[in-house]
């Protein structure tokens, strides 16, 4: 599971470029053991972005460098979420992403991946809490010189060129990534998200609340309904929502 890059020299000028600024106000609790569930009997449905042309080693994530052998791991996937007022957000997300925050909440455990992935299924012991946000686009970056030339290298050979990669080679162009009007083949037209917050909670109250929340949400979906129903929607909005997100804008404050 280790997909993602330690200590990699990060590429001139990147700590000034926000390659994926949230969206305001589109912080969201995402309902993450549903998504197991449907992984466990096989439902998840994966949107696998077509080839990647120019095909590069490495690709930037909110997590770091991620090195990559193929583009499965970038598929998105669709996760159950809740905004403040009741508004439940079908996020699409990575699998990367959702691979990543598991691993890492394993790890610090002190379990493998495969115990912990068990036990946050079965929901009775332990509960993940996480927070999503909508993310700008990603784009396609390169981590050495060397990428950047096999990838003009690959773009000529096909009759086509990248302004963003030949901007890199000049020095003419400091973002070091696609720009928008750029074909990228990872951008999607629904909105991406990726997660901003993630722990893990054993403490019996959080967990039965989020059960319930995760069964009304199930509700909804079969009913065709966008927000939690009236007139227990302020209820959960006041007594579960808020204070989460409220959490989990706390600690995000503190990070930044």
């Amino acid at each position: 599971m280790n997909w993602f890059k330690k200590n990699s020299k990060q590429p001139k000028d990147m700590p000034a470029i926000n390659l994926f600024k949230p969206y305001p106000e589109t912080l969201a609790l995402a309902l993450v053991r549903p998504t197991l569930l449907d992984w466990v009997q096989g439902k998840i449905h994966r949107e696998t972005p077509s080839d990647l042309h120019p095909t590069p080693n490495s690709f930037y994530t909110p997590y770091g460098l991620y090195k990559y052998d193929g583009t499965s791991k970038l598929a998105l996937i669709s996760i159950a979420c809740v905004s403040e007022t009741g508004t439940i957000v079908d996020a699409h997300i990575r699998v990367i992403y959702l691979t990543h925050i598991l691993s890492t909440l394993a790890t610090s455990l002190n379990q493998d991946f495969d115990t912990f992935f068990n036990t946050i299924v079965e929901g009775g012991k332990i509960m993940i809490i996480a927070g999503v946000e909508g993310v700008d686009p990603p784009r396609l970056m390169y981590s050495t010189e060397q990428e950047v030339f096999e990838a003009i290298s690959n773009s000529q050979q096909n009759g086509s060129s990248d302004p963003a990669i030949m901007g890199l080679v000049t020095g003419s162009d400091s973002s070091l990534y696609s720009t928008m009007d750029v074909s990228n083949p990872l951008q999607t037209a629904t909105g991406e998200y990726s997660f901003t917050y993630w722990a893990n909670t054993i403490d019996p109250k959080t967990i039965e609340k989020m059960r319930r929340l995760e069964n009304i949400v199930a509700y909804c979906h079969s009913n065709n309904l966008s927000v939690l129903p009236s007139p227990e929607r302020e209820a959960w909005s006041v007594d579960v929502l808020q204070p989460f997100l409220n959490h989990i804008r706390a600690k995000l404050t503190n990070i930044e």
